[in-house]
């Protein structure tokens, strides 16, 4: 089971009352001219185990966006490898 599994496993309420860490994350609108517009929620935990894991920053919004700049290098990783050759190259 891997972090994401555990973190999206459980809902807000489940994860407030036993103080595990809570992270949502959706998407409110995508636009092909000014990209995806995402909307995300965490608990205080989630904030403090991304410090615990060594994500660093002056405040809690800083470590989110390191956090989601990770996130979104993994994922287009994972996409571009992924990719057939015949689309050409995931940007």
């Amino acid at each position: 089971m891997t972090i994401f599994d555990k973190l999206f496993s459980k809902n807000k309420k489940e994860a407030n009352v036993v103080k595990e860490p809570y992270f949502s994350i959706s998407c409110s609108n995508i636009d092909p001219v000014n990209g995806v517009e995402i909307e995300y929620e965490c608990s205080d935990e989630f904030i403090l185990y991304l410090r615990k894991s060594g994500y660093v920053g002056v405040d809690d919004e800083t470590i989110i966006r390191n956090f989601f700049l990770k996130l979104y290098a993994e994922m287009h990783d994972k996409l571009k490898s992924n990719t057939p050759a015949s689309y050409g190259d995931f940007e």
